[in-house]
């Protein structure tokens, strides 16, 4: 306990206003109340600030912990305080019907799973344009590459379908962008941008290493030291 309680204390006292970062501020820049939850977008950051193979000061985010009625893709351009995208995105088939529930890492599982990946390079495939991705924490999504998860384009996220059905299709485990956008998003964020994948798991962050260094230290500060 004492030891923990000295780590504290030498923690907060090599910090200074020079060099921290008002994640707060942040968000508020990019005028995303109604849209997106500080709670998830500080997440996003805190990650990709972390991510020293990163290559891209564009930053998506997958808040899965929304009904698929909602606009859940959401890519920033972190540099300019814009939100470049903003719109639909379906879940896998066994996550959940409406809102994704349930969340794995395992072959063969037909879920999505959760956390930070990098963008890898992009191919044309089964689904037209698509982008590899691939997992940066164990346990979590690291098998998504063996998994063939992709982000691509289908016709089961685009508004027509909405409309038609009430809901977004689903998919056997990839994120699935509209299609009249696909193109443009892979062309954005191929090679090295940082994906954020949200949803609704407690477990999530006391499983992931990102996020473990924070939960104990200054999440409700809304700041943090500089990485």
């Amino acid at each position: 306990m004492l030891k923990k309680l000295l780590f504290f204390l030498i923690m907060i006292s090599s910090l200074s206003f020079s060099n921290t970062i008002n994640i707060l501020d942040k968000y508020n820049s990019f005028n995303l109340n109604d849209k997106l939850e500080f709670e998830t977008f500080e997440k996003a950051y805190l990650g990709y600030l972390q991510i020293p193979e990163k290559k891209s000061e564009l930053l998506a985010i997958i808040d899965y912990s929304k009904p698929s009625s909602d606009k859940r893709f959401f890519l920033l351009d972190l540099a300019n305080d814009k939100v470049l995208y903003n719109t639909r995105i379906a879940h896998s088939k066994n996550s959940g019907f409406e809102i994704p529930i349930k969340f794995s890492n395992d072959p063969n599982s037909f879920e999505n799973s959760l956390g930070f990946y990098l963008t890898l390079d992009e191919y044309s495939g089964a689904y037209g344009p698509s982008l590899k991705i691939k997992g940066l924490e164990e346990n979590i999504n690291s098998n998504a590459e063996d998994r063939a998860i992709v982000i691509h384009g289908g016709d089961i996220a685009n508004d027509s379908y909405f409309e038609t059905y009430g809901f977004l299709g689903r998919s056997l485990g990839c994120p699935v962008l509209p299609t009249n956008i696909i193109d443009n998003v892979i062309s954005l964020i191929k090679n090295g941008t940082v994906i954020f994948i949200n949803g609704n798991d407690d477990s999530y962050m006391e499983e992931s290493k990102f996020m473990k260094k924070f939960t104990s230290f200054n999440l409700n500060l809304k700041t943090i030291p500089s990485i």
